[in-house]
């Protein structure tokens, strides 16, 4: 059973004022984080073959969801060939042939629903949230100077971008996600964000919530306290 135990997330009225339309669909869940998943890797290496062939002779830039993110970005002022969308990434990569790599079976699991549903997603860690509960999630966009250190990637430059905040300032965008809240093998309790933006209908969000659920109870023992759907 679903229970309406998760954090507020509230939009900021920037994104309307620069006629940006977003949405987010969310899950939080409980989660049991492997490092090696034999079953995870397995699905990741078949869909990235699948969609090796699908998209050989896509633009991928130019794919439906993956157009409205790019589009709402140039909105806000960020190029979004320097600072792609996270499922862009993982697409183009895929249609190169080059595959993915394996992080664990619950951040493996976050990029197979990017992949399939065409929306950035990010999976982030309940416990190193700052006041989640208490105080609520913020989207709003980034500040000229705001900065996290990302995960891979170091300093990472979050003005212009949506960003995710919580008691301690910004910690996701559907670019790069912060190393302060990722997910590693002590993850018990994950949030997972999708972002939606554009003309994308709120229903195919919905859809990939649905299949995002089923995703982590199949890969990550996944029990869902809450799905739900955050508009302006």
């Amino acid at each position: 059973m679903i229970r309406e135990d998760h954090p507020e997330i509230r939009i900021s009225s920037a994104f309307a004022e620069a006629g940006v339309r977003v949405f987010l669909g969310c899950l939080s869940a409980r989660v049991v984080v492997r490092e090696d998943d034999p079953a995870t890797k397995q699905a990741i290496s078949d869909l990235a073959m699948r969609l090796a062939r699908e998209l050989a002779a896509t633009t991928v830039g130019e794919l439906p969801v993956v157009a409205e993110v790019r589009q709402a970005f140039r909105a806000l002022g960020k190029d979004p060939s320097r600072y792609r969308p996270s499922s862009e990434a993982l697409l183009r990569r895929v249609a190169q042939g080059k595959g993915l790599f394996n992080v664990n079976n619950l951040v493996d699991t976050n990029n197979l629903i990017s992949l399939t549903s065409r929306f950035p997603a990010g999976a982030y860690d309940l416990a190193r949230l700052e006041g989640a509960f208490e105080t609520g999630i913020d989207l709003r966009v980034g500040n000229d100077g705001e900065t996290y250190e990302a995960i891979a990637r170091g300093p990472f430059n979050l003005a212009s971008l949506p960003v995710l905040c919580d008691g301690l300032g910004p910690f996701g965008s559907p670019t790069s996600d912060s190393a302060r809240t990722m997910v590693t093998a002590d993850c018990r309790d994950a949030l997972l964000v999708l972002y939606g933006f554009g003309m994308t209908e709120v229903e195919a969000l919905d859809s990939a919530l649905e299949a995002a659920e089923e995703a982590l109870r199949r890969y990550c023992d996944g029990e869902v306290t809450a799905r739900w759907l955050v508009t302006p």
